[in-house]
C-alpha cells in the first residue's frame, strides 16, 4: 500500500498575482463610497505602489481608522469579510483578496514611532489617502 503524503500548499492567496489593475478598482471602488480614509500600502502592495514590482499576491493595508469604520465601509462596498481578526482582518473583492492591519501593528509588531513620516504619499483618489510605507 503506498503512502499518500499531501504537501503544503499555500493556497489561501488569490489564484493569480493581483497587479495594479485589481489595486485600482479596489482603490476606486473605496473612493466612490466619498468617504474619508488613510490607507497605507504594505509589503507587496507598497511595492506595486512604487513600481518596484507589477503584482503581489494579495493586497495589504495598514489604516488609522477603526475595525467598525472599515467593516462599515467594505461591506458598503461590496467587499466579503473571511476573517474579522484584527490582526489580519481579510477581505475579499471578488477573487482579490485585501488584508487589513489596524493600530500600527503588523501581525503583532508596532511600527517605529515615526513610520507616518517615513511613508511616501503615492496618491489621493477622491476622499482616499494612499501612501506606501517604507
Amino acid at each position: 500500500m503506498k503512502k499518500c503524503i499531501k504537501m503544503y500548499e499555500n493556497n489561501y492567496k488569490n489564484p493569480e498575482p493581483t497587479g495594479l489593475t485589481d489595486l485600482e478598482i479596489f482603490l476606486q471602488l473605496i473612493a466612490d463610497l466619498d468617504q474619508e480614509l488613510e490607507l497605507f500600502a504594505i509589503g507587496g502592495t507598497a511595492m506595486v505602489l512604487k513600481g518596484i514590482k507589477e503584482s503581489t499576491k494579495d493586497i495589504d493595508f495598514l489604516t488609522t481608522a477603526k475595525y467598525e469604520r472599515i467593516k462599515y465601509l467594505f461591506q458598503l462596498a461590496g467587499l466579503k469579510e473571511e476573517s474579522t481578526s484584527q490582526l489580519c482582518n481579510i477581505w475579499h473583492l471578488k477573487d482579490t483578496r485585501i488584508d487589513m492591519f489596524y493600530s500600527e501593528f503588523i501581525l503583532g509588531y508596532s511600527l517605529p514611532e515615526d513610520w507616518k513620516k517615513l511613508s511616501e504619499h503615492r496618491r489621493t483618489i477622491g476622499k482616499i489617502n494612499s501612501t506606501a510605507v517604507s
